[in-house]
């Protein structure tokens, strides 16, 4: 639907010039015994207002990993994990898979 209430006509190109954001923020658990929060996870989807087409991300590869962004499998939904900016990297990303440290858990 249009601002002015009237379909998109799908005959005729819209120009996406005003956009729609959909933001959650996860808290991410240890576990389902343990409710420790060791991270968060942001997912976003995009669409345009005007014509309701959502917006695929691009080159990243599909899933759920709490280490690294990652698209859902049709596209239209980015995870990616985040951080508190007074956190430390690696304190924060018990994931974290990089040799300088052994994994938390």
């Amino acid at each position: 639907m249009t601002e002015h209430g009237e379909r998109a006509n799908p005959d005729r190109a819209c120009s996406h010039e005003d956009f729609f954001v959909d933001a959650t923020v996860n808290r991410l658990q240890r576990s389902e015994e343990d409710p420790t929060i060791v991270g968060f996870r942001l997912g976003l989807k995009v669409s345009c207002v005007n014509c309701d087409e959502p917006f695929r991300f691009i080159g990243l590869q599909a899933g759920d990993m709490p280490s690294r962004p990652m698209c859902s499998v049709d596209e239209f939904e980015l995870r990616a994990p985040i951080r508190p900016a007074s956190g430390m990297p690696h304190v924060a990303n018990p994931w974290c898979e990089c040799a300088c440290h052994e994994p938390a858990f």
